[in-house]
């Protein structure tokens, strides 16, 4: 009896969470697709897309961007630029470092690389003003949305 208690308890316990952890992840899937939208909204308008733009741009922004978040994702060392963590680097060799460097250069090297080949394909959709401008309001975007984080962790 005192088995199917603990069992059960357990049982409940465990299926509570699962559905704190999925509430969680949901949660901030949605917070992600929020940015999103909002990202989205924002360069429209300060870069003043035409819709004609638009349908050519955003395919080819988003593809950008998810070469770029690949690219970032295979390099661990990327939470901090170009270093692991302190801890890290003090118990790695010679051997150990010089090749975390050249995985940090190799990466750069590769996100230079495809910065250069998307910003062609902007600038043949928008030309040089708007996809100047693009850059500046990506850039304002991050900047705005720092703020309102840092505002909403006050809170």
């Amino acid at each position: 009896m005192k088995t199917k208690i603990i069992l059960s308890t357990l049982a409940a316990i465990f299926a509570l969470n699962v559905g704190y952890a999925q509430s969680a992840m949901s949660k901030k899937q949605s917070r992600l697709e929020r940015i999103e939208v909002q990202k989205t909204a924002y360069i429209s308008d300060k870069v003043g897309l035409t819709p004609e733009e638009a349908q050519l741009f955003w395919p080819l922004y988003n593809e950008f961007e998810a070469k770029t978040k690949a690219l970032r994702k295979g390099n661990p060392n990327e939470d901090m630029p170009g270093m692991q963590r302190k801890a890290d680097i003090a118990s790695m060799s010679d051997k150990e470092l010089k090749q975390l460097f050249e995985d940090r250069f190799n990466t750069e090297q590769k996100l230079l690389d495809l910065k250069r080949e998307y910003h062609n394909k902007f600038v043949k959709v928008l030309g040089n003003q708007k996809t100047a401008k693009l850059y500046d309001t990506e850039r304002l975007f991050k900047k705005e949305l720092l703020k309102q984080l840092k505002q909403q962790s006050r809170m």
